[in-house]
């Protein structure tokens, strides 16, 4: 097993553990008594380095925003925002993994970045991010906003009571 499989294999298992701890803690009777925030306000700040790692967290914010829905909240009151910053702009272009051991992966990113905006979720790309590793605005999908600034962007909705999720990943 070399460096990158093993990192995937770590990634993964923590991804796993949180994913169990967060069901035992959802489970107890004292979480939120079956009731949901009037209005979810989320702002989920993206910077990851492992297309997989992406797909995934992208099922469990789709996942989330469907719990909302069936918890009560009206689609009209989640205001989520998914800003993507670093090589995550890459993993949002029409064309991320086609013909690589990547494609699947990519047809799965795609597929959950439609849906969230399906949805009403804002998908935002920073243009300084894809400055960075070369990602062509316009090979974004359709639906991604191409913004200033992630960090700007994570300071403006923070003041409008969003709540952070950091969603980070070293390489």
């Amino acid at each position: 097993m070399n460096i990158h499989e093993s990192i995937r294999v770590v990634t993964f298992s923590t991804f796993v553990s949180l994913l169990i701890f967060c069901s035992s803690v959802f489970a107890a009777d004292d979480y939120y008594n079956e009731s949901v925030p009037p209005q979810p306000k989320a702002f989920y700040d993206i910077n990851l380095t492992n297309p997989v790692t992406m797909r995934d967290f992208l099922w469990v914010i789709d996942s989330t925003y469907d719990l909302l829905i069936q918890k009560g909240t009206p689609p009209a009151k989640i205001q989520f925002v998914v800003s993507l910053r670093g090589l995550s702009v890459a993993f949002a272009t029409n064309e991320f993994g086609m013909g690589t051991p990547d494609e699947q992966v990519g047809i799965e990113i795609r597929g959950y970045l439609n849906s969230l905006l399906d949805k009403g979720v804002r998908i935002e790309a920073c243009i300084i991010s894809c400055e960075w590793v070369g990602v062509d605005p316009a090979d974004l999908l359709a639906g991604v906003i191409v913004i200033d600034n992630a960090f700007a962007s994570s300071i403006w909705y923070q003041t409008k009571g969003y709540a952070l999720i950091p969603i980070h990943q070293l390489p």
